[in-house]
Formats: structure tokens, C-alpha cells, sequence
């Protein structure tokens, strides 16, 4: 108890009250700058020389210092690390069955996502294109290969810059949900609008 509040061991306390002059080693756990290190019989110095007033808890100048300098390394870190929002329903667009090109509803979607990518996206995008497993993989390499180049091409029009936008075929590769070989799948038959940087 006499440490939390006197920053010093019983011993020490006892020591003081029965008129001895001990010699303190900073123990490392109390709060005050540098510790008791010697004593005479008006008062008790700490290690910078000052007179340690008895029931002090304010922390050193050094350690405060430290505090706040973890403090801003944190917030920067965290700033560093900051990603931007979110596209919507995570960037990817469905094509119909042997399909390269999209129908009403993920033509939509596909607006809504060209607009985010416009106001906050990355200034450097690749679109991804896949295929369900209902074909020869050779073909649905080739098919998976336009589903990308439909959604670039999208991009482009929209007046997104055709140097910022990179398209890659995985065919039946990196499959949404893995299926069986010739089973059609609508959500593996996607493209996938991603950063590229």
C-alpha cells in the first residue's frame, strides 16, 4: 500500500519514520521521475536532485513524452492503412449460360459500380473473368477471357482511362463454388472488378 502511494517499498517507509538514512534503488514500478536514491534527515531526493514531495503520482516529463509519441506513431499507422470504401456487391458482375455479355439487371449493377470506382476507387484496375465448368476448359478460357474485355470495355466508356484497366481470363479456375466438371453455375460465370495496385 505505502508503495502505490509513496512510490517506495515498506521497508523504505519504516526505515524513514525511525530516523535512519537509507540508500534506495529505484525499483522500477513507481511512478515518480528516476526514484528515491538517497535520503538525509530533511528530506528525500529523487535522482534528478529535487526534493520528492511525499503522495506525488505525477508521471515524469520522459514518460508523458513517450506516451504521446506512441500515440501519433498509431494514429499514422492507421492513417497508412487506410483503404478505400468498398465497391458494390464486392466489384463482381454475372453472365448468362456461353454468355459474354450481361443482362438488364447486371448491366445496372455494373453502372453503380463504374460510378464508384469514378468518385473513390483505385486509379488502377484489373477485371477478372471466369467460367462456370459447363464446356471444354479451352473454350471457357476464351469465354472468361471476353467477360473480362466487356466489362474493360464498359470501364473505358464510362471515361475511366483504357491504360488504368488490365483484363485476365481464369476460365474455370478460382471457381465462386466448386462444382463438379460440366455443371453449370451462375456464380462462377463472373467477372471480378478489382485494384491493380
Amino acid at each position: 500500500m505505502l508503495n502505490k502511494y509513496f512510490g517506495f517499498s515498506a521497508v523504505a517507509a519504516a526505515a524513514l519514520l525511525v530516523g535512519a538514512t537509507p540508500s534506495f534503488a529505484h525499483d522500477g514500478r513507481d511512478d515518480l521521475c528516476g526514484g528515491v536514491i538517497e535520503s538525509d534527515e530533511d528530506q528525500v531526493l529523487t535522482s534528478s536532485g529535487k526534493p520528492l514531495l511525499l503522495g506525488s503520482s505525477e508521471p515524469c516529463p520522459q514518460q508523458t513524452a513517450a506516451v504521446e509519441t506512441e500515440t501519433e506513431t498509431e494514429t499514422e499507422t492507421e492513417t497508412a492503412e487506410a483503404v478505400p470504401a468498398s465497391l458494390p456487391n464486392d466489384g463482381l458482375v454475372y453472365f448468362g449460360l456461353d454468355s459474354d455479355q450481361l443482362d438488364a439487371e447486371d448491366t445496372a449493377l455494373l453502372d453503380e459500380i463504374i460510378a464508384a470506382v469514378k468518385e473513390n476507387g483505385p486509379s488502377k484496375i484489373v477485371v477478372r473473368g471466369h467460367a462456370d465448368r459447363s464446356g471444354p476448359d479451352e473454350y471457357n478460357m476464351d469465354l472468361s477471357e471476353r467477360r473480362a474485355e466487356t466489362i474493360a470495355a464498359a470501364l473505358v466508356a464510362a471515361g475511366i482511362p483504357a491504360d488504368s484497366v488490365r483484363t485476365m481470363g481464369r476460365g474455370e479456375t478460382d471457381l465462386a463454388v466448386a462444382t463438379e466438371d460440366g455443371v453449370a453455375m451462375r456464380q462462377n460465370r463472373r467477372a471480378a472488378i478489382q485494384s491493380d495496385e
